[in-house]
């Protein structure tokens, strides 16, 4: 028995496939008898092609009718990012793509204050301010779900509940000491919300599935009411279904008001969830492009134009 959600693994040693879902058995046959969109159907409920899919687009909404929540003017860090300006809006996703090294990461590192601006201006609301920490940036309403999230999102020696909370800590706290009932309804809620599978709160979060995992860390930086949300490959290392799940949170946010840019390096996921495409080469913003006009072949090329700016 061979468990795996990696496709071409599954092709390419197995002989029978069994898909279960939520604890269920859905189908079994043999491996010949199948291919990667069927097994994906099977696995999620619903064909490949709206798998990827963004339940409510900004599109319907006027950009030049509403001020940026978060714009940049001529960004450069002391790394790679050189002199990158964009403008994200209330309610929309803004999908950052490019290869492997294009400066994505350190982009959103920047905006969140991890590392240090050589120059260039943060707006939050038309206002002009100074992110030299992740502090500043939390207290400007900016949230980050960084790319390895046990390496930098998790504290894994803790529960569900104390990583949830862990943002949020003073506004649970008199005279330094912590209100575990307000603690608890608070993380119970987001649980419930994100619709978290654990066995109890107090379970420790490195116990949990690649996926749920994931949703806590979303969870902690929706408790300070986020109006910007940075995130970096939210889908990495997940199974398809959480996938899902993972895209449906971020929608239903991006619908409820909240400014988005997430970094994927898959291609499909980038076109299917994103009302808006930047793209980026060396450090640099090379092109920008509308859902209409995105396809792979367009950010492929504008990922490999190798710095010219636009």
């Amino acid at each position: 028995v061979y468990i795996s959600h990696r496709m071409e693994e599954i092709f390419k040693i197995s002989n029978r496939f069994t898909v279960l879902r939520d604890g269920e058995w859905i189908a079994s046959g043999p491996i010949e008898e199948t291919n990667p969109d069927h097994l994906v159907k099977l696995m999620v409920g619903r064909d490949l092609k709206d798998l990827f899919n963004r339940s409510k687009a900004f599109g319907t909404k006027n950009p030049k009718e509403v001020s940026p929540v978060l714009e940049l003017k001529n960004v450069s860090d002391n790394t790679i990012v050189k002199n990158v300006s964009l403008k994200i809006y209330p309610g929309e996703i803004v999908g950052l793509a490019g290869l492997v090294g294009a400066g994505r990461t350190e982009l959103v590192r920047a905006i969140f204050g991890l590392s240090e601006l050589k120059s260039g201006e943060i707006l939050v609301d038309g206002q002009s301010v100074k992110i030299k920490s992740s502090i500043d940036a939390i207290a400007n309403r900016i949230a980050h779900v960084p790319e390895s999230r046990k390496e930098q999102g998790l504290f894994l020696s803790m529960s569900v509940k104390e990583n949830i909370i862990m943002a949020e800590l003073k506004k649970h706290a008199k005279a330094g000491i912590v209100s575990w009932k307000q603690a608890n309804e608070s993380a119970n809620q987001y649980i419930e919300d994100l619709n978290i599978k654990i066995a109890s709160p107090e379970q420790q979060v490195s116990n949990l599935s690649g996926g749920n995992q994931q949703k806590v860390v979303i969870a902690r930086w929706l408790s300070i009411a986020p109006k910007v949300l940075l995130l970096d490959e939210p889908t990495r290392g997940v199974d398809i279904g959480a996938k899902t799940e993972i895209h449906k949170i971020v929608s239903k946010l991006a619908d409820e008001g909240l400014a988005v840019l997430m970094i994927s390096s898959e291609l499909p996921e980038v076109l299917g969830v994103s009302d808006r495409i930047l793209v980026m080469s060396e450090g640099r913003l090379t092109g920008e492009l509308s859902k209409e006009e995105a396809t792979q072949e367009t950010i492929m090329r504008l990922a490999t134009i190798g710095g010219r700016e636009i």
